[in-house]
């Protein structure tokens, strides 16, 4: 995967050049990135597709924000998998999304460095 999987281009523009309003978003989103995490692998222990599917729904909406399309489409085809086919995403497909995740969380850290 070639593409750089953080884009802040809607980050800035929801923040109009606020730098300490896009540190609190990145703080948000890294804050409840960790949460939901562990509530994915939760979820997909109990085998439990719909609630995980919702639970990508949700996510996908605040790391919209501050990453790149190709993470959205795969949030996205997550979502779908798990809330309208019902289908469990593999344990292979939440750890992928996972390191996606851990990319995107500390290239936000190094940003969050560098503006505060």
């Amino acid at each position: 995967m070639s593409e750089d999987l953080v884009k802040l281009d809607a980050l800035r523009d929801m923040a109009d050049g606020d730098l300490e309003y896009e540190c609190e978003i990145i703080e948000d989103i890294i804050e409840e990135g960790d949460i939901v995490f562990l509530e994915i692998r939760e979820l997909h222990k109990k085998e439990n597709a719909v609630q995980l599917g919702e639970l990508v729904h949700k996510f996908k909406g605040c790391l919209s924000y501050v990453s790149s399309d190709y993470v959205v489409n795969e949030l996205h085809r997550i979502e779908n998998m798990s809330r309208k086919d019902k289908i469990l995403p593999k344990i292979e497909e939440i750890n992928a999304l996972e390191s996606m995740y851990t990319s995107i969380k500390e290239k936000l850290q190094e940003y969050v460095k560098t503006i505060s």
